[in-house]
């Protein structure tokens, strides 16, 4: 077989492959307006000063990111949708919590009012407020880096999402952000155990999947001022050679292993 065959075969599923990933994209933003000035942020007809608030916190946080780990993906494609746009794309998620797509696209609420009902409470800021219900968005940023940039298979889905919020906690931390976990909520709501996360995580009403969030993020705080980066980085490091939750649970009794075992009951 000569070179230049092997050559010409190569080429052709590159151009195919990448044919295929232009037209998975363009179906996906199809209707959707892409806001000016970038060419990854995408979002419903009538949300554009949201959307260009989302992109000045995110780039904020990405640049932040890219600081302490440069390493960072590049090219983060973001998609802020209401309700109609988002069941026609997304219509196993329920409406109401940020998430990281398939693609690997960050895929954010426009109608924070409709969202945050799903949720239990009413957030009534306006578009160009980012408030508590929006901050949780650095999580997804979060899980985007763990998963695009890292490519790590972390196989206890719960650990992935610590991980996440962690980042979260480590940017509002080191930046002195404040962040009301209960913001508005009607009623506490329990959220169940990690191993009914791991199965049932993107089938959870949107109020149930948020309880979770709440107990990872207060973990993550609790964990960031005990390791800060340190621990983070030597997670990220132990996942990258596929090394297993028993062994990242030692790392993390290094730093707050009272405290972690102490949140770990309380997940049963």
């Amino acid at each position: 077989m000569s070179v230049k065959f092997v050559y010409s075969i190569c080429l052709f599923f590159l151009v195919a492959n990448t044919s295929y990933l232009s037209a998975q994209s363009s179906t996906k933003t199809q209707g959707l307006k892409k806001l000016s000035q970038s060419s990854e942020l995408w979002y419903s007809n009538g949300y554009e000063i949201r959307a260009s608030a989302i992109q000045d916190f995110l780039s904020e946080a990405i640049a932040f990111y890219k600081f302490e780990f440069p390493e960072t993906a590049e090219g983060i494609e973001i998609m802020i949708l209401d309700k109609n746009d988002w069941t026609q794309r997304y219509s196993e998620i329920p409406y109401g919590i940020p998430f990281f797509d398939a693609e690997k696209s960050i895929v954010i609420p426009a109608d924070k009012f409709t969202a945050s009902s799903e949720l239990g409470y009413e957030d009534l800021s306006t578009d160009q407020e980012i408030s508590e219900y929006d901050k949780f968005i650095i999580s997804i940023l979060g899980q985007s880096y763990i998963l695009k940039s890292r490519g790590l298979d972390i196989s206890e889905i719960w650990m992935r999402d610590v991980i996440s919020n962690y980042f979260a906690v480590s940017f509002f931390e080191v930046n002195d952000f404040l962040w009301d976990l209960s913001f508005g909520q009607s009623k506490v709501i329990s959220p169940g155990s990690l191993e009914v996360y791991n199965r049932l995580h993107k089938e959870l009403p949107a109020d149930r999947f948020y309880g979770y969030q709440i107990k990872f993020i207060e973990l993550s705080a609790t964990l960031f001022n005990k390791g800060g980066f340190q621990m983070l980085t030597e997670l990220l490091d132990h996942f990258q050679q596929k090394g297993s939750v028993d062994q990242a649970e030692t790392i993390i009794s290094k730093y707050g292993g009272e405290e972690y075992d102490i949140w770990k009951a309380s997940m049963k």
